[in-house]
């Protein structure tokens, strides 16, 4: 009995250190690749929730300028364009959810993600 004590103590000794609940840092390559995912995945999601489209589109641009600002690579471009589609979006979205003019604008976000690298 005091062997199995001593050995789970000696056990999660070594092995607690290597089990943190901290995530992981992204590295600069896998930025881009994280960011099409949220951009496809937001248009997804849009078009199954369209009333929370507005205050969404409000923290996807958000999210993208701390990207852009963080300038690690050259997709300023592509961050700006995406940026200014999510305020418009956002803006179409709080006159008429689920018209005819925010499906456009997802279509454009959609085509506007796949340009980020996979």
């Amino acid at each position: 009995m005091r062997s199995t004590r001593l050995l789970l103590a000696v056990g999660l000794t070594v092995i607690g250190p290597g089990c943190t609940s901290r995530p992981r840092e992204m590295t600069p390559e896998e930025k881009p690749r994280f960011m099409r995912q949220m951009v496809l995945s937001s248009v997804r999601v849009a078009r199954e929730q369209p009333g929370r489209v507005a205050e969404r589109s409000e923290l996807y641009a958000q999210r993208l300028q701390e990207v852009k600002a963080q300038n690690l690579d050259d997709l300023g471009p592509v961050y700006d364009d995406l940026i200014k589609k999510y305020q418009e979006l956002g803006e179409a979205a709080r006159r008429s959810p689920g018209s005819a003019e925010v499906e456009k604008k997802l279509g454009e976000l959609f085509e506007l993600g796949k340009k980020l690298p996979t």
